[in-house]
């Protein structure tokens, strides 16, 4: 059995949050009444007064200023949503069958599963490096 991590670092997470507000000129209360995430939470992220936050707050930001997110390490990048998402192929059936279990999962067992995906990924990534230095 292994535990997912859905905690994240909010050093990043600051940074992040700080580039939105200097973009797109939101106040810390304006951005915590758009996200739906308290106010109380997103000045303790900025003021680095918590050290993680859970990824459902990254995603209603995100999801509240037109944004995805990417977690690559510690880091959080944030980044303006295409206007338009253009798919060239339609998802084949096992493919379609994982996005149907994924979309009936709570927002919380999305989040494990995201989590779990992204550590086999580092995993697989960390084993490739280890064979090609041998």
């Amino acid at each position: 059995m292994f535990t997912v991590m859905n905690n994240i670092s909010t050093e990043y997470l600051r940074n992040g949050i700080l580039e939105i507000i200097n973009k797109e000129g939101y106040s810390p209360d304006e951005l915590s009444n758009i996200s739906g995430v308290s106010n109380v939470t997103i000045y303790k992220i900025l003021n680095l007064k918590t050290k993680f936050t859970q990824r459902a707050i990254i995603r209603k930001i995100a999801n509240a200023t037109n944004r995805e997110f990417v977690i690559s390490g510690d880091k959080v990048i944030f980044r303006k949503k295409e206007t338009e998402q253009v798919l060239d192929d339609k998802p084949n059936k096992n493919e379609q069958k994982l996005l149907d279990i994924f979309r009936a999962a709570s927002e919380e067992e999305q989040d494990e599963l995201l989590s779990f995906l992204e550590n086999a990924c580092k995993l697989i990534e960390r084993g490739r490096q280890k064979r090609n230095n041998e």
